[in-house]
């Protein structure tokens, strides 16, 4: 019996041992597509980091824009569910149909509300649209500031660094999660996607399509998200092309970077089309309160006063905001906080040691070192914030050091070793070639710019006018931000190859978690009350909503003044007295046919009953109208309306619209007839829609044959 068992066991142990051998085989060989996967999928995680509380708890923490914010996302939704796709609000200031579409950077709106309509089945709703797009946003910068810092550097841990800073990068989450700014916070995600396609288009010696491609996604989502941003990010992208200039001459030899620059070109206007022409038109027209600068707060004495809060508006690092506002229970207190912003660093440093030393001391075969550095890693990285029960924010930093050096120093040691030996060139010598480098002097004067616009008192009060368009001059931390990533980025090339400097990167990202002040304002807020958290809104909510902006800023300016009484309206009945009136006064919005206000005759007779109401659209049966009468309706004017009066017999006649103390007015003609009123917009927004559906249509056909070219090019070379 004995000796049976004897047979038995090296039989078993071989197995295992097979099996175990078998294992690291087909682990070993699928590393190389985890590895090129993984960063990819650290960085959709990592993305998720500055929303944890709007993950964790139901709603969205409130901040001053939200009550603007959230009903435009539902009014598009509504729009959707009612056959609207690009018109004026339904329910958002009722009946009186806004159109802040006309003015607002709608991009992130419109992606929210379309996420709601797809997913509506699975309960999504408003508030989960705009969750869903600010975390797209995040991940989408995340991944092309990866890409950018890959090409600059060639070191995969240096670049991954580079992706999760971007993702707590100062002012950003302050942007979104304190002031509920959404459009602003997602153009900020595409600063990176135009600088990527910018960088490659520039700096490459072949005209690859899908750079052209990127330029493009940038420059179209930075400008339908929000048109400052796009404003000094694009004029940031020209001065820095212009010092690359020599560059651009070398690839405009080429008719291929041609035919993709054109064609680039094209197929952004085309895109940016509907949502530009029709602003500047509305904009120069002067009918808008959006062009008082006063209300809208761009004149120079505002934006003196505002540069003076540009440092704690940068959302960063604000020690006296983290004493005084904590909480102050368990991890919470200044002095815990503060211990941990001090010991985090130095815990991240200490492990790169540990693991240094282990890798080299240890004789282990290579799968079994990896195994036992990674449960070391483990035990230093997340086990001090866990028993020491630390804030969320340094737990997540500390994951984000975790995953990022897993990645790069235990999982792909090898090849991390391999990218950093390919610069052969001594540090001093790369060190003297980054004088030589003119993105140095172009990044330097741009962020001397930058600091000016955002510190300098006596800038703004010579500034341009195209730039007190900023309202605010703590807006400029967002392409601020960016350049000093981007500076760090050429300044790090001199010491890429050496192993610690990807630690120290990581390090430093990962601590940007801790630090922005974003994430830690909106904790404070909900645990204190303060901010409480916004629910899945209503029609009933949107429909309370009774002013558009802090100063009705996007409302016609004659309604607002007649309704104070600055100035006197065009005639004695007109309904600009009350409107404007009920509208400084804040008071409750008609709702439905129902509560239409009845339209006034201001010259001629008859009489006007309403039949249909779905904001903006409306119709009325009309009787005995004297000829050239002129019918005001309780909607604000903007440009586009069309009114059509249909007879009994089938004739059509187009009616002429124009502004009269803000409201629509129509001219009419004689008789019996019904009366509709429709919204197709401005003829710029018609002729835009147009060439937007033929940009869409191009754009398609570009990516098509990217993919195409991509694979064709692929197939030569293994060739």
């Amino acid at each position: 019996m004995r000796e049976a068992e004897d047979e038995v066991t090296p039989t078993f142990k071989a197995r295992f041992a097979g099996a175990f051998c078998l294992f690291k085989e087909k682990l070993a060989s699928r590393l190389p597509f985890l590895g090129r996967l993984f960063p990819y999928l650290i960085l959709l995680l990592v993305s998720a980091f500055p929303l944890w509380f709007w993950f964790a708890y139901p709603g969205i923490t409130s901040g001053d824009d939200a009550v603007i914010q959230i009903p435009l996302v539902y009014d598009i939704l509504y729009g959707f569910q009612h056959g609207f796709f690009d018109s004026t609000n339904h329910l958002y200031l009722g009946d009186y149909a806004l159109n802040a579409g006309l003015f607002y950077g709608m991009l992130p709106h419109y992606g929210a509300a379309l996420s709601a309509y797809l997913f509506g089945w699975l309960g999504c709703g408003v508030l989960d649209g705009i969750k869903f797009v600010a975390y797209l946003s995040y991940f989408i910068s995340a991944v092309f500031t990866y890409k950018l810092a890959l090409r600059m550097t060639g070191r995969g841990s240096i670049a991954l660094a580079a992706g999760i800073l971007y993702v707590f990068i100062p002012y950003r989450s302050y942007a979104l999660l304190y002031r509920f700014a959404l459009s602003e916070a997602t153009a900020i995600a595409f600063i990176p996607v135009f600088f990527y396609g910018l960088y490659m288009v520039i700096h490459e010696e072949k005209a690859a399509l899908g750079n052209f491609l990127a330029l493009l996604f940038g420059t179209v989502g930075l400008i339908d998200s929000h048109p400052f941003t796009a404003l000094i990010s694009v004029g940031v992208g020209a001065v820095y092309a212009l010092f690359n200039v020599a560059n651009v001459i070398k690839r405009i030899k080429g008719w291929r970077f041609n035919l993709y620059l054109v064609t680039t070109v094209v197929i952004a206007v085309f895109l940016v089309f509907p949502f530009v022409f029709p602003l500047l038109e509305a904009l120069g027209s002067g009918l808008y309160r959006v062009s008082d600068e006063t209300i809208m707060w761009t004149y120079p004495e505002y934006l003196v006063n505002a540069a003076k809060d540009s440092t704690w508006r940068a959302g960063f690092l604000n020690f006296e905001w983290l004493t005084q506002y904590g909480p102050g229970t368990g991890a919470d207190t200044p002095f815990r906080w503060g211990l941990g912003l001090t010991y985090f660093p130095f815990l991240c440093l200490f492990a790169f040691l540990i693991d240094s030393l282990i890798a080299r001391k240890s004789s282990l075969p290579p799968f079994e070192g990896k195994l036992i550095r990674t449960v070391v890693l483990t035990l230093v990285m997340l086990l001090p914030p866990l028993l020491l029960q630390e804030r969320v924010e340094l737990m997540l930093g500390a994951f984000a050091f975790y995953a990022g050096y897993l990645l790069y120093f235990i999982v792909r040691d090898k090849k991390e070793v391999q990218e950093a030996s390919v610069y052969k060139r001594p540090w001093k010598e790369e060190t003297v070639k980054l004088f030589t480098d003119v993105d140095l002097y172009a990044v330097l004067l741009l962020l001397a710019f930058g600091f000016v616009c955002l510190f300098s008192l006596g800038f703004w009060r010579i500034a341009p006018a195209i730039l007190r368009e900023c309202q605010f001059p703590f807006r400029f931390w967002s392409i601020v931000g960016f350049l000093l990533l981007f500076l760090a980025l050429i300044l790090v090339k001199p010491i890429r190859r050496f192993r610690f400097t990807g630690a120290f990167c990581l390090t430093v990202a990962a601590y940007f978690a801790l630090l922005s002040q974003g994430m830690v304002d909106k904790r404070i807020y909900y645990i204190d009350g303060g901010n409480p958290l916004t629910e899945e809104p209503t029609a009933k909510w949107v429909k309370n909503m009774r002013t558009y902006g802090w100063q009705n800023e996007y409302l016609p300016l004659e309604l607002l003044d007649i309704g104070s009484g600055k100035t006197e309206p065009s005639y004695g009945n007109s309904l600009a007295v009350d409107i404007g009136a009920a509208l400084a006064r804040a008071e409750p919005v008609p709702q439905g046919i129902e509560e239409y206000p009845a339209p006034v005759f201001l010259e001629g007779k008859g009489e006007a009953n309403i039949t249909y109401l779905n904001t903006p659209e409306v119709a009325f049966e009309l009787a005995s109208v004297e000829g050239d009468s002129l019918l005001q309706l309780p909607q604000f004017y903007y440009d586009g309306y069309r009114a059509t009066a249909v007879y009994e017999d089938g004739t059509r006649i187009d009616c002429p619209i124009e502004n009269v103390d803000g409201l629509v007015a129509i001219s009419l003609p004689e008789g019996d007839f019904d009366l509709e009123i429709t919204y197709p917009g401005p003829a710029l927004k018609v002729i835009g829609r147009y060439l937007a559906l033929a940009g869409g249509f191009l754009l398609l056909g570009l990516m098509a044959f990217s993919i195409f070219d991509t694979r064709r090019g692929k197939g030569l070379e293994s060739a």
